[in-house]
Order: C-alpha cells, then structure tokens, then sequence
C-alpha cells in the first residue's frame, strides 16, 4: 500500500469500440465516492464531445483536512456527551447466534454465498409504501424484519449486528466533505431487542425508536475508540456486544439518478 499503485487505469480498444477500466484500491474510495468520480468524468466527457470547456463543482475539503479536525473533535466535549450511550451497548448481555459446528480455521475458501431478491412489485412496495405508512426509512423496515427472523430461529429478543455507514456525518462545523473523494465508512455496534409477544407494528416501532437514539448515525464510536485519548474511555468496554456480533450489516443506498451517465457504471 506505501509503494501503491492505489489508482490504475487501462483503455482497451476493440472492434466494438473503446473501453476505459479505472480500478482503485478501497482504502481511498468508497461507494459515495464512486458516485462523485463517475458523475465528473461523465460530465467532463460529455463537455469535452461537445467541443466545450471541461467545468467540475467546486472542490470541497480534503481528506487530509478532514482526518485532522477528526482528531481535534475526537476529545471535544460534544463527543465526550456519547460515551454513556456507547458504554452502555458495550455493556450488553447478547448470546451468540447458534453454529451447527465450530471453526478452527477460517478460510475465504470455505465461504458460500447466498442471495435472495424482491421482484419489481414488492421492491415498489417496499421503497414507496412502506415508509410513508409507518414514517420510517428503509433501515428501519429491514432491520425489523431481521430481528423478526433471528428471533423466530433462536426464539431470543435479543441480537448484536455490527452496522456500516457511510461516515460523512455533519461533524465539524465549516467543514464540507460532500465531494471529497475517500473512506469515509463508520462502523458501530447496535442491538436489536424486539418484544417476543409484540406486534409487527410494535416491532417497526422499537427498531424505529432504537435506531434514532445512536448518536450522530454512529460515527462518534470509533472516534472513541480510536482517537480519543485513553485517559478519557479508560472506563469503556469496546467490543462486548461486538464479540457476539455474527451480522455485518451493509445498506447500500440507491445512488442518484445516472440515467444520463449511461456510458459510466460501477463494476463488483
């Protein structure tokens, strides 16, 4: 990673035409980034067959300016008034999710991947219905039903998740990272607890209610962990609801309409 390359970039020309690869390494871009970086350079291309000047929005501040005043906000007193609410998720009693058998050795080798999907109708129903009906968002629906479904297999209220975010938080006043090119991504640990008798409207609303209490989308907790000064989280548990944490959860946001930047798109 010191020597890079983190950026690399490939035209390969055929018969049906030119294609332009640009790879980069995700410690310097992150899905958000990826939005920026397709929308200038399909503008910039647009701009450019047209015979007209190439003109980008302005530039906002850098990752470095960012990473700096993390450091100075990581022992500030606004962050400091989230400690009892993360000291006390670190506090929490979860059992772990049950394994048929153990695992001595974890191999990328020994993973299988699973996918379900929605069709058209119920993917409508549950972006453009559902919300409106119980004055949620999308988060808070799918991981109601999550909680529903662990409780179901292990018949317990309880489940520890380890959520991501995409970190670009309104933190530091002044500071505007709405272009910035970088990772940004926060993770955070989070405890679904879901009443074993409720209701499935009673369970949208507990994880509705859960999910406005952590502070800041939970940016401030590996700020805490890692930034703040050991004198100020010497009395914090990091990772105890973590460590039986078997969920990762990702929610990747729809991006914003690239209809008109068709000749771009991202590859996984």
């Amino acid at each position: 990673l010191e020597a890079g390359p983190l950026v690399q970039a490939g035209l390969f020309q055929t018969a049906e035409g030119d294609h332009l690869f640009i790879g980069v390494h995700h410690l310097v871009v992150d899905g958000v980034s990826w939005r920026i970086l397709l929308e200038d350079l399909a503008a910039g291309y647009e701009q450019a067959s047209q015979g007209r000047e190439i003109r980008l929005p302005e530039k906002t501040h850098s990752f470095r300016e960012w990473a700096e005043q993390l450091h100075a906000y990581a022992n500030s007193r606004t962050l400091l008034k989230e400690k009892a609410y993360w000291k006390s998720i670190g506090l929490e009693e979860v059992p772990p999710l049950p394994r048929d058998w153990g695992v001595a050795v974890r191999l990328w080798g020994s993973t299988e991947t699973v996918g379900i999907g929605l069709n058209e109708r119920q993917t409508g129903q549950l972006l453009q219905e559902v919300n409106p009906a119980y004055h949620t968002e999308i988060n808070d629906i799918l991981l109601t039903a999550l909680g529903q479904a662990i409780g179901e297999w292990t018949n317990g209220a309880k489940v520890a998740i380890h959520m991501e975010g995409h970190g670009r938080e309104e933190m530091v006043e002044g500071m505007n990272i709405s272009r910035t090119v970088g990772w940004f991504t926060s993770e955070y640990p989070v405890v679904l607890e879901l009443d074993p008798g409720g209701s499935l409207s009673l369970h949208i609303k507990q994880t509705k209610e859960m999910l406005r209490r952590i502070p800041n989308k939970g940016v401030g907790y590996g700020l805490l962990k890692y930034l703040t000064s050991s004198e100020q989280t010497s009395d914090m548990t990091f990772g105890g609801s973590r460590r039986s944490a078997s969920i990762i959860w990702v929610s990747l946001v729809r991006q914003r309409n690239m209809s008109r930047y068709s000749d771009f798109r991202i590859c996984r």
